[in-house]
């Protein structure tokens, strides 16, 4: 049969029997050891994933703050600089001054506003001692005080003096004038009371002839035109005593006229000048707010500081520098402050961190090789998520005291503290660590380096980054390598 040769049965050849090699030794015990290694060694991961638990930790960035908080500060209005008199690192006292921003423009508007408020304070005084119908001016005793240092002072105070003499001069003269004609009214009613005497004794007479004439024409001794002629002249005198009477009555009308009338000035004179005066201190009260305003924004372009403590953060370096209104200039970190950890927790993390959580701090601007890690506590987390709305992310603020953490541990105390760690760091770096006493609390005492060329001294101060680890629940490594799939199949076995 012709066609492709048949292949030789290979079960029927010993030498070509699975494991078995050209000297009859056999593979199978090996790999079955292998396997069983390989078995047992999953075994044990496995178990050991499922059995050990590790640790876990939310991790943050922050970096060092203020406790009791930094004074930002600032200044409403803005301007221009005129002089830096601080810079950073400087330790002010509290109502040092630490910038001056030019107020040329305020000074001259409260020198304006304080001659306005000079001539208006003078004016109510005049005219007060003119209602009140005084010989002399009372002067406001800061008037009076300002009036002894500036003479342009003085100058308003004489003009409203010599003012007040001359209407005090011609008030008098028209009083004095009115005066002069009821004493020349009164001469007249004095002349006509004489005249009317006289008219009176001249009736007398005249009634006592005609009497005697009208006897004797009753005896016939006498003409009837005799008789007639003094009755006509008792008649004529009649009239011309009621006329005198008359005219003294109106005299003395006119009198009473006169001394109303001046009654009348006085009233007017009064009137006039206190109502003048509520006038002016109305305006005089309205310049007098202005100026205390124009003084309030003229002291503020002394920036002072508003806390004892060192500068830090300065915006402003030299005279010119424009300052925006609100905008911060420099900031304080206040005298005694505690120092904090202020960190960004992000809102993925922020169901796993509580208030009160243990933490490990580690601060990246030291060596790490020689850092040590530093235990604190969550001491204040925000209600809600505070959003940049520049870069539009979101992060919750979270605060952490390192000092009260350690007190409750080691019993140090938060300036105990700082204290160790730059020494704990200054020994590392140094090589001259050394225990010089028993232990405190838990934790060594240190000897700090004498000279100052034993290496650099370090220590926290505001604004060092610090990666916070705050920490969580405990979890096995089975979890961890487990939860990517739950998470998968969680989301995955849903319906659209």
């Amino acid at each position: 049969m012709t066609g492709t040769p048949a292949l030789p049965d290979l079960r029927a050849m010993p030498e070509a029997r699975v494991g078995v090699g050209a000297g009859g030794y056999s593979s199978r015990r090996p790999l079955a050891l292998g396997f069983m290694t390989l078995a047992a060694l999953a075994a044990g991961l496995f178990g050991w994933g499922a059995a050990t638990t590790i640790a876990g930790a939310v991790i943050a960035v922050g970096e060092v703050g203020v406790g009791t908080g930094v004074q930002v500060v600032e200044h409403e209005e803005g301007g221009t600089v005129e002089a830096v008199l601080a810079r950073d690192g400087d330790l002010v006292a509290h109502g040092d001054t630490l910038v001056l921003l030019d107020g040329a423009a305020l000074r001259s508007q409260k020198a304006l506003l304080l001659a306005e408020a000079v001539e208006l304070a003078a004016w109510r005084n005049r005219l007060e001692a003119e209602y009140r119908g005084d010989s002399a001016i009372t002067w406001d005793a800061w008037l009076a005080g300002q009036a002894r240092a500036d003479a342009l002072v003085r100058d308003v105070m004489d003009g409203q003096g010599r003012l007040f003499e001359a209407r005090r001069a011609s008030w008098a003269g028209h009083v004095a004038q009115l005066r002069e004609r009821i004493g020349q009214t009164r001469k007249q009613v004095a002349g006509l009371e004489a005249q009317g005497d006289a008219v009176e004794r001249e009736r007398a007479f005249v009634g006592q002839e005609l009497d005697a004439q009208r006897a004797l024409f009753e005896k016939g001794l006498t003409v009837l035109a005799r008789v007639l002629d003094l009755e006509r002249e008792a008649a004529r005198l009649e009239g011309e005593a009621g006329d005198i009477a008359s005219r003294a009555a109106g005299a003395r009308g006119r009198i009473a006229e006169i001394e109303i009338a001046i009654l009348q000035v006085g009233d007017r004179r009064v009137e006039e000048a206190e109502r003048q005066a509520r006038e002016v201190q109305a305006r005089e009260n309205q310049v007098r707010e202005r100026l205390t305003e124009v003084r309030r924004r003229l002291d503020g372009m002394e920036v002072r500081a508003p806390a004892a403590g060192e500068v830090h953060g300065m915006e402003v370096f030299a005279p010119g520098e424009v300052v925006r209104p609100g905008e911060p200039i420099l900031r304080i970190v206040p005298d005694g402050a505690e120092l904090v950890v202020v960190a960004q927790l992000e809102p993925i993390h922020a169901d796993q961190v509580r208030v009160g959580q243990d933490a490990v701090l580690l601060f990246s601007a030291f060596p790490a090789r020689i850092t040590p890690e530093y235990e604190a506590r969550v001491t204040r987390l925000s209600a809600d998520a505070v959003r940049d709305e520049r870069t539009g992310l979101s992060w919750y603020e979270m605060e952490l005291e390192v000092g009260r953490a350690l007190e409750s541990e080691t019993g140090l105390t938060p300036a105990a503290w700082a204290l160790s760690l730059r020494d704990s760091v200054v020994a590392r770096l140094t090589g001259r660590l050394r225990e010089t006493a028993p232990d405190v609390g838990g934790v060594e005492a240190r000897e700090r380096p004498e000279a100052a060329g034993n290496g650099p001294e370090l220590a926290l101060v505001p604004g060092m980054p610090v990666e916070v680890h705050i920490r969580t629940g405990e979890r096995t490594p089975l979890s961890y390598l487990a939860k990517p799939l739950t998470d998968y199949f969680r989301r995955s076995m849903r319906e659209d």
